[in-house]
Order: C-alpha cells, then sequence, then structure tokens
C-alpha cells in the first residue's frame, strides 16, 4: 500500500487483520494520530509508515506487537517523550523515528533493544547527554543521532561497537573524541558542526581513510593513533627499546 497516495487517517479495521505480518503505508499521504487498533496486529514483523503526515504520540498499545523487527515512523510529526513500549520491542532489528518532533532524553530503555542493528534518531529535539548504554548494543551496525541538541561528551562506551559501519553525528553540539577502535570496522562516518554553535569533537586521525567519510568543522584528536605511532617508532629508531 506504499506509494499510493492514500488520503486521510489511517483505518482502525486495519486491526483486524490478525494474521498480516507486514504493513508498509510509506509516502502515503495520511495524517492524524496512529490508531491503537494496530496494537492487535501481534504477528506483525514489519510495519513502516515512513514519509506521511502522522502527529501526536505513539499508542502503548504497539508494545503487543512482540514480533517487530522493522518498525520506521520516519518522516513525520509524532512528539513527546518516546513512549516506554519501545523498549519492550527487544525483536526489533531496526529502529528509525528520525526526523519527528520528540523530545526528553534519549531514554533508557532503549538499552533493552539488544538485537537492534540499525538505531537512527536524527532530526528531533533530543536533549541532555549520549547515553552510556549505547555501547552495550553489541550488534549495532548503523547509528544515527545528528541534529538534536545533545550536550557533554561522546560517551567513552562508543568504542565497544565493534560492530558498528555506519556512525551519523552531525550538529549534535557534543565533544569528546572518536575513538580509534572503530578505524577499522566504520565504513561511513558523517560528523560536522554544522547545527551547532562550538563544537570540541575531535577524531582519531585514522578514521579519515574511513571509505565514506565527511569530516568538517571538526579537528583530528592532539593524541591521536596515527601521532602515537609515530612517536613509537621514532623511540624504537633511535635506541630507547632494547
Amino acid at each position: 500500500m506504499s506509494g499510493n497516495k492514500l488520503r486521510g487517517t489511517i483505518p482502525t479495521s486495519l486491526g483486524a487483520l490478525s494474521l498480516l505480518t507486514a504493513l508498509d503505508l510509506t509516502g502515503d499521504k495520511f495524517t492524524g494520530t496512529l490508531p491503537s487498533a494496530l496494537g492487535q496486529l501481534t504477528n506483525l514483523q514489519l510495519l513502516t509508515l515512513s514519509d506521511n503526515s502522522l502527529h501526536g504520540k505513539l499508542p502503548s498499545a504497539l508494545g503487543s506487537i512482540g514480533s517487530l523487527s522493522n518498525f520506521n515512523i520516519s518522516n513525520n510529526q509524532f512528539s513527546g517523550t518516546v513512549p516506554t513500549f519501545v523498549g519492550h520491542l527487544t525483536t526489533v532489528a531496526n529502529l528509525d523515528i528520525s526526523h519527528n518532533m520528540f523530545s526528553g532524553t534519549v531514554p533508557t530503555f532503549l538499552g533493552m533493544l539488544n538485537q537492534c542493528k540499525v538505531l537512527l534518531l536524527s532530526h528531533n529535539n533530543f536533549i541532555g547527554t549520549v547515553p552510556s548504554f549505547l555501547g552495550s548494543l553489541s550488534t549495532l551496525v548503523s547509528l544515527a543521532l545528528d541534529h538534536n541538541s545533545f550536550s557533554g561528551s561522546l560517551p567513552t562506551t562508543i568504542a565497544s561497537l565493534t560492530a558498528l559501519t555506519s556512525l551519523t553525528l552531525s550538529g549534535t553540539g557534543l565533544s569528546g573524541s572518536l575513538p580509534s577502535s572503530l578505524c577499522g570496522s566504520l565504513s561511513k562516518l558523517t560528523v560536522s558542526s554544522e547545527g551547532s554553535s562550538s563544537t570540541s569533537l575531535c577524531y582519531a586521525s585514522c578514521l579519515q581513510s574511513v571509505p565514506s567519510a565527511t569530516i568538517s568543522g571538526v579537528s583530528p584528536c592532539a593524541n591521536s593513533q596515527s601521532s602515537s605511532k609515530s612517536v613509537l617508532l621514532l623511540f624504537f629508531i633511535e635506541g630507547y627499546f632494547p
């Protein structure tokens, strides 16, 4: 049903389709709030509602969908804090709530999504610090935090995300450093000072060799990995090591 430019509100009658495993309404012209009746679709594995004009808060009834693996509500106008039920969607591998109007801090219950591979939180109104629990999401492959109003340092636990291949941090105002431990895994990196009045974020110089790296307005860390290697090499040549 995606891309058909369907209009109006999403009908509550969809909740009667109890055997439905996928519902894709991408790119239609739906308005209004999301009906609680969708929570009756307990066999649903994919729910994609991106690129509509839906608004309001997400109904808690969606927490009943225990088999959901792909949840995409990007490019709408959903608002408020991220509801608690999202933390109960423990089978979710792809969670995209980007380009909405969610506010508050990134909730700790997202740390329960231990099967999550894609977590896209960009272009919302999140504040506070980036939580350290993100480092415990060991299966995470793609993480987007850009264009929010975060403060403080990037948590050092980011270094634990050894499966991460895509990281987007532009326009966050974060400080701290992007560790060299990410150099071996990342294939896409986007970080800049765009949208921030100031930034003290720096990066390990080896990240410049990431195949799809877009880095602007951000400097290499003074004690980056490449500098350390140069010092060690100099010491060895001059006989400081036996």
